[in-house]
């Protein structure tokens, strides 16, 4: 048998709580008037509860009825109060009204207390039981742990709009990497704001912003706090606060990168290095990259795909991330089955790059930090981006991720040649309602599909004249015949 509609089980104990909405009607002649009524019965024997809560029911179905027939004709307060399991809801006239025309509501709530600290355990687990996964956790987890630490852990229900205000432009201060910073370590927010710190950039602060928000408006959705204080607030990006927009990279940049030495000359050093911005071409995320496993490529219906799947040592950003991506046949002309043979041959490592490591990088295990680093750079390397001469205006970053923009621009320029649900599969974020055309995996209509959109990408612009790939002993034996070519030409 469920439970009744007015009954609600909270907290170990299963302690059993009346509740009931305040009908809309009265609202608007309701000062500060809660959504609800709620009242702890003091029981977890439902059959205790039960005529309880109904006593409670009549009492407080006749209090709207009153407060109905009382509007317009009054300008006193409305006080409406749940006293002892049992005893009368009561309608009771105050002093002082506020006008002539308003009729408020004084509201004295008996909601169990919840801490901050609770409230942030509960909307965790449910997070990470529907959605969260890796660095979303543990990003999630940091922040509010910063805004439990400001606002101290006190009820929930005490957290107001000024509150929330305050917190927002306390945020917008802060520096970033406040927690991993030794210099930050044991010292009182108000230490670190005296030392005057860099300050986060406006993009990541307003995910704080975001963040809490969220919390609290499922707090709200889910009745453990009446309001939510946060809803609304949020930070504007700003240039002159040194908020950087991410651009794609354009054409012209795109083949800029195969100009280089690292295809030209068979200088690359590793197979990642020859492979990555070719498989980032197809619109995969970094580490859906750089994960992937020789198990990963596969033929279906006839043709390669990557199959992009969570496995152990790499979780994906969403659900909408599991799907495959046909490959482009440009890349398949350069060697790259050759190339998959060699890494099938490695019994011991299955990754198609196996000497990026993976370590564990904001409670996740992640393995592109030297990709990052090699691409973009460091204080004692250029980076391969600045090889390829790519020019960043002022108030931009072009990163690898750039490439997932340059892939989602190629489509957008496609037009109606390409369905967007396809496009939004390949990207790895299809909405919902398109979800069942791609759900079962390896279905005949699926894949020519697919692989349609896939062959209208500029790859045969982008790198058809590149030289195909070649292990490592081809590739010494190619660089010596170079430079002895250089040698004759040049003494």
């Amino acid at each position: 048998m469920g439970i009744a509609h007015y009954l609600q089980q909270r907290g170990k104990k299963g302690t059993y709580h009346f509740r009931i909405r305040v009908p809309v009607s009265i609202k608007p002649y309701i000062k500060n008037s809660p959504n609800e009524l709620t009242k702890s019965l003091k029981t977890s024997d439902i059959e205790k509860a039960l005529p309880l809560a109904r006593q409670l029911l009549k009492y407080a179905q006749q209090t709207f009825e009153n407060i109905e027939k009382r509007v317009g004709e009054s300008n006193e307060y409305i006080v409406i109060k749940l006293t002892t399991v049992g005893s009368d809801a009561i309608v009771k006239p105050v002093e002082n009204p506020i006008s002539n025309s308003t009729i408020t509501e004084s509201y004295v709530s008996n909601r169990p207390v919840i801490l901050l600290s609770k409230l942030i355990d509960i909307y965790c687990k449910n997070q990470i039981s529907m959605s969260w996964r890796g660095s979303t956790e543990h990003d999630a987890k940091a922040i509010l742990a910063l805004f439990l630490n400001i606002m101290g852990d006190i009820n929930v229900e005490d957290i107001n709009r000024q509150m929330a205000l305050e917190f927002r432009d306390l945020v917008v201060q802060l520096p970033p990497g406040i927690k991993k910073s030794p210099k930050f370590r044991n010292k009182t927010l108000e230490q670190i704001l005296e030392l005057k710190p860099k300050r986060m950039s406006r993009r990541t602060a307003e995910k704080y912003i975001i963040q809490v928000s969220s919390m609290f408006k499922w707090g709200y959705e889910n009745e453990f706090v009446s309001k939510n204080s946060f809803k609304g607030l949020s930070l504007k990006k700003s240039k002159e606060d040194g908020g950087r927009v991410r651009k794609s990279f354009n054409q012209q940049e795109v083949m800029g990168f195969f100009l280089t030495d690292n295809y030209n000359k068979y200088a690359y050093n590793s197979d990642w290095k020859y492979w990555l911005i070719p498989f980032l071409l197809h619109g995969m995320r970094l580490a859906e990259a750089t994960g992937l496993r020789t198990i990963d490529i596969r033929p279906v219906d006839g043709h390669f795909v990557f199959v992009i799947r969570p496995h152990e040592k790499r979780n994906l950003k969403n659900d909408s991330a599991n799907r495959i991506v046909p490959i482009n046949d440009t890349l398949l002309d350069k060697n790259f089955l050759e190339f998959l043979s060699v890494r099938k041959d490695d019994k011991k490592n299955n990754f198609l790059f196996p000497d990026l490591k993976f370590v564990k990088q904001r409670g996740k295990l992640q393995n592109t930090r030297n990709v990052t680093n090699w691409f973009n750079g460091t204080e004692n390397m250029k980076g391969y981006k600045e090889k390829a001469k790519i020019i960043i205006e002022v108030g931009e970053r072009k990163d690898l991720h750039s490439f997932r923009h340059t892939v989602a621009n190629n489509f957008k320029n496609l037009g109606e040649k390409v369905s967007p649900h396809v496009v939004q599969y390949l990207m790895g974020h299809h909405q919902k309602e398109y979800d069942i055309t791609f759900q079962k995996y390896g279905e005949e209509h699926e894949i020519p599909l697919l692989l349609e959109a896939v062959e209208k990408l500029p790859m045969k612009d982008y790198f058809g004249h590149i030289e195909g790939w070649l292990p490592e002993d081809a590739r010494e034996e190619k660089r010596k015949e170079i430079e002895m070519i250089n040698k004759l030409r040049y003494g």
